[in-house]
């Protein structure tokens, strides 16, 4: 899907039907001579790009107009510039990994205030909004400040490794997930393990709806990833819920750090020039597709192009710093080259090194000279001639240097040759293509912004930074939904599970919901609440409907806000923030099956404290480990294996109603039949509680009870039954282009055996009697001469569980 540089860039602003007529260009120049320089600018208007930006969750985003088009810092003076950046708003200042989690920090609050659970959530909300989907299929987009700042995209391999450093930096401590074909980083805080998923942008909060869970909690009980989302992919994706440790290595080692001479320049610009880096194949995530116009038209109209360009004036001794060089006479006089040879009979040369934070991907030399061979060098050492300039003026490409697939580029050096008198360089101009992360540019905010330029340079300094922008007066702002429909600002609203409705504003293509336990919205309750409609059931409507029951405490107060979308794609303003209380009962708690008497259990669980009392107990069986409880039968899907699995040859299945029995009791008599058992609570005015953890049942547990007595001569069958379970929906990984392979891999397979008794206690051989090792049918038909009693023993092996024998007397009578 290769298109040209500006296709898709322009399919996405064409789509936001944002009008460019009254598109005012702009123009503001600052000039600099201190180490700090704050001044303010004003981008009027009715939009800007956050305004008409779409939530950032997994895939590129949607964005309706952009008013930036460049930001130039060039060095004006006579002596170098040292680090020197610039800030809109206190914003993006991205130059080294701790500097991306401090801003991450403050963009949540106090960072001295908070807690190390907070630290965690913000750095992972942080960067889960400012990354999308890609890669370039090689290290680079592992490092966090080559991501945010170059890239601004990442898998879910370099993903991880990016958070685990942002926490690192905070001095929180991580170790890796194992998935099955997706990577994760964990977490520790609070005495234990958390995982937070940014390239998912998925948390698994357990069932108190606070606390994010461990992975190896998910994978031990799917229910808590479905629970939440809906389908069987996510949770399957969580395989191994056994110990672990060990860590991810650490890619934090680039820096924003640069250098400007005399007569160089940045220039962060809003342009898609359709050049980037990218991995060759096949890339580490053994991929076919690192370039990122292959990960779709929206991924590919986030390509940004800024500028990196050095004129040195070779006539003034901060162009002759500028250089090395090799037996040069500089000169001043303009009837002469500027730099010619001192000793005309040997070599001379000039070499520029060329260095930038930002990855190259192309560039051009333009020079003024006679008899001049100019050579690029990526290491200093070998040297590829690129262009010679016999007399006069030349432009040359330098792009075949710096190709999109290979290593990257950050620094590399330039060097023209020559050897005679009259021979030598008058003018040199070199310009650099550079990759840019569009969301760590500073861009300007509607309203004032308030400008910080700052530099770490000694002595006297003098730089001209100039914004360029224009300004959209046509885009209309939707207004903020005045008021909730239902339910009221404040109310107790029965149940768990309902919709929150609003009024539908006039010419609003869309809303983003959010919901949090904070009235102050650092972030939602989890990425469940935080979406766009038109991504929910709604498809857009004004309204969002609770995703499953459970999902939300009784009797604790959350808070909602809506804004809305035009068909132009413009945000408007957040709504006032309004609170319900849901009223319910509590999720049963300590769920667990005991025996009572031999081979005799009973089911217990404890009332919640929290939300209404209840009025019944509902219970519900499975042998789906990480079942969800259904009253009613429901389709789930089953794998995409043919011949390999549970259900080979079905992608999907229907399940039976799970519901066992309803007690108005803590406890329930039971005979174990199912591998697993839940229970939810009901109050006296229905409303239903989310679901419990499980508790499992004994397995192997022959609980099928066999026939005590026949006649010779009549045929024998026992259908000998065991709890098993079927596991659960997981993916494997069987190499190249199958690492998605799901089914139910783990399901108990029994096998059935005789142990005979003889040996032991004297009695009968039972020999007509003979079990399918698979089935566990149990036949067979006794002669005149077996009249007697027997002691039959059914073995039952189910792997990684365990045993069970079941013995029982069998009288054979003539």
């Amino acid at each position: 899907m290769h298109r040209s540089p500006l296709t898709a860039a322009v399919c996405i602003l064409l789509l936001a039907s944002l009008a460019v007529a009254e598109q005012m260009p702009r123009h503001h120049v600052e000039t600099i001579a201190s180490a700090r320089h704050e001044f303010t600018v004003r981008l009027a208007g009715t939009a800007d790009g956050e305004t008409t930006r779409d939530p950032i969750v997994y895939r590129a985003w949607n964005q309706g107009f952009e008013p930036m088009r460049s930001v130039r810092l060039e060095n004006t003076g006579a002596t170098d510039i040292v680090n020197p950046w610039v800030l809109v708003n206190g914003r993006r200042n991205w130059r080294t990994t701790k500097d991306i989690a401090e801003d991450a920090l403050r963009s949540y609050g106090d960072p001295a205030a908070m807690s190390e659970a907070e630290k965690a959530r913000a750095i992972w909300d942080f960067q889960r909004h400012h990354r999308f989907h890609a890669t370039t299929g090689d290290l680079e987009v592992r490092d966090p400040v080559k991501m945010f700042n170059v890239y601004g995209y990442s898998l879910c391999g370099d993903n991880a490794m990016v958070l685990a450093d942002l926490w690192r930096s905070v001095g929180l401590k991580t170790r890796r997930g194992f998935p099955m074909g997706h990577c994760v980083a964990e977490v520790w805080y609070d005495g234990g393990w958390h995982m937070l998923d940014a390239d998912g942008s998925v948390v698994f909060l357990d069932r108190d709806n606070r606390s994010i869970m461990a992975e190896k909690k998910v994978a031990a009980d799917h229910d808590l990833a479905k629970r939440s989302y809906s389908g069987d992919v996510l949770p399957a994706l969580y395989t191994y819920d056994g110990g672990h440790g060990g860590d991810f290595p650490s890619h934090a080692s680039h820096t924003m750090a640069l250098t400007l001479r005399p007569g160089e320049a940045i220039e962060w610009r809003w342009e898609n020039r359709g050049k980037h880096h990218h991995s060759t194949l096949p890339s580490l995530f053994t991929l076919d597709a690192t370039e990122l116009s292959r990960w779709g038209e929206k991924a590919w109209a986030t390509l940004r192009n800024g500028i990196w360009s050095y004129r040195p004036d070779l006539r003034k001794p901060a162009g002759e710093r500028g250089a090395e060089a090799v037996n040069i006479h500089w000169s001043a006089n303009h009837r002469v080259p500027a730099a010619s040879a001192a000793n005309p009979s040997q070599p001379a040369s000039l070499t520029w090194k060329i260095e930038a934070p930002y990855v190259v991907v192309g560039g051009s030399l333009s020079a003024r000279g006679r008899g001049v061979v100019f050579s690029l060098s990526r290491d200093g050492k070998t040297w590829v001639e690129t262009a010679r300039l016999d007399a006069g003026e030349i432009r040359q490409s330098l792009d075949s240097h710096f190709p999109s697939a290979g290593p990257a580029v950050y620094r590399y050096f330039l060097r023209a040759e020559w050897t005679g008198g009259g021979s030598g360089v008058e003018t040199i101009a070199i310009e650099n293509d550079l990759q840019m992360a569009p969301l760590s540019l500073p861009a300007l905010s509607l309203g004032e912004n308030r400008i910080s330029y700052t530099d770490e340079t000694v002595g006297e300094r003098s730089a001209r930074l100039t914004f360029d922008w224009v300004e959209n007066t046509t885009a209309r702002l939707p207004g903020a939904p005045a008021r909730p429909v239902e339910p009221a600002d404040g109310a107790a609203v029965e149940g768990t599970s309902f919709t929150l409705t609003w009024p539908a504003e006039d010419e609003a293509a869309d809303y983003h919901f959010q919901l949090s336990e904070d009235p102050r919205f650092p972030w939602a309750l989890s990425p469940a609440f935080d979406t766009m409609v038109s991504d929910t059931p709604s498809k857009g409507k004004p309204q969002f409907i609770i995703p499953g029951t459970g999902l939300l405490n009784p009797g604790e107060r959350y808070y909602w806000r809506v804004r809305a979308k035009s068909a132009a794609g413009v945000w408007g303003a957040w709504s006032k923030t309004w609170s319900f209380v849901p009223q319910a009962p509590g999720v049963p708690l300590n769920v667990r099956l005991e025996e009572s008497a031999p081979n005799v259990y009973r089911l217990r669980w404890d009332a919640n404290p929290a939300g209404r009392k209840p009025a019944s107990y509902r219970v519900y069986a499975s042998d789906e480990k990480g079942f969800t409880a259904n009253d009613k039968p429901y389709g789930t899907g089953t794998g995409n294996q043919k011949s390999r699995g549970l259900f080979p040859g079905e992608k999907s299945r229907v399940f039976p109603a799970n519901l066992l029995s309803e007690t108005g009791e803590t406890s329930l008599p039971l005979e174990p039949r199912h591998a697993f058992y839940r229970v939810v609570s009901i109050d006296a005015k229905g409303n239903r509680s989310g679901s419990s953890a499980y508790a499992s049942a004994p397995r192997p547990f022959i609980y099928s009870k066999p026939p005590l007595e026949l006649r010779t001569g009549a045929p024998f069958q026992y259908q000998v039954r065991t709890i098993a379970s079927i596991g659960d929906l997981t993916f494997r990984d069987f190499g190249p282009g199958q690492s998605y392979q799901s089914a139910y891999w783990d399901a108990d397979q029994p096998r059935y055996s005789l142990e005979l008794e003889l040996p032991r206690c004297g009695n009968f051989d039972p020999k007509w009697l003979r079990i399918d090792s698979q089935t566990g049918l149990l036949s067979g038909t006794p002669g005149p001469e077996d009249a007697g009693e027997y002691q039959v023993n059914v073995r039952v092996d189910i792997p990684r569980a365990g045993s069970y024998i079941q013995s029982f007397p069998l009288r054979v009578t003539r």
